[in-house]
């Protein structure tokens, strides 16, 4: 029986893998791993081993990862949830509306359910909900510099990407309870981000 307090590695999936001195967030099995890793990682290292986790303004909030268009780097904040009941079944739902600045030119938002990472070829074991403008190809939207920086290697001319965009957790593979993301789950956010 494995030890289930072995953690695997973000990349290769080995299990005895190290955290991550600064944020104690994600896990290495080696220098190489960690080295492999760190041109995305620290984008967010810093900001996540020093965001003050008391901040929460409720229970239902939960901590997300937002990548606004011209800053340079994301963003940890507090996404506001609150139960819905849809035919007898209870659900968190998110409101990431004022994030993404909706407005009369921008009315719509849409969302991608990540659940496999096409980069390292593995099944999560948590649901990243990443939402976005529904029309950012072709309403005008800005370039949104902080995912090509933490793309790393991909040019802004290149990027897919275009406005505010925000991630969430969702647990398991259900639709159901919000979760706080972390360092792994940026990793993942990335990749999709990178090759969708």
């Amino acid at each position: 029986m494995a030890d289930a307090n072995l953690k695997s590695c973000v990349l290769c999936d080995k299990s005895g893998a190290r955290a991550c001195s600064k944020c104690h967030s994600i896990n290495y099995c080696s220098k190489a791993c960690q080295l492999s890793d760190w041109n995305i990682h620290k984008q967010l290292c810093s900001t996540f081993a020093t965001f003050d986790n008391s901040s929460r303004p409720s229970d239902q909030h939960t901590r997300a990862i937002l990548f606004p268009v011209e800053d340079t780097k994301p963003q940890l904040v507090w996404v506001p949830w609150k139960w819905e009941d849809d035919d007898g079944i209870k659900w968190h739902c998110t409101d990431t509306s004022s994030f993404l600045k909706l407005d009369k030119k921008h009315p719509c938002q849409s969302r991608s359910v990540v659940h496999y990472n096409p980069i390292l070829q593995r099944a999560l074991d948590d649901q990243i909900i990443i939402t976005y403008r529904d029309e950012f190809l072709y309403d005008g939207s800005k370039v949104n510099m902080s995912i090509a920086n933490a793309s790393c290697g991909k040019s802004s001319k290149d990027l897919h990407w275009r406005g505010p965009v925000i991630a969430y957790g969702k647990k398991g593979q259900s639709d159901i309870f919000c979760r706080d993301l972390g360092m792994e789950d940026f990793r993942h956010i990335i990749d999709f981000l990178r090759s969708y």
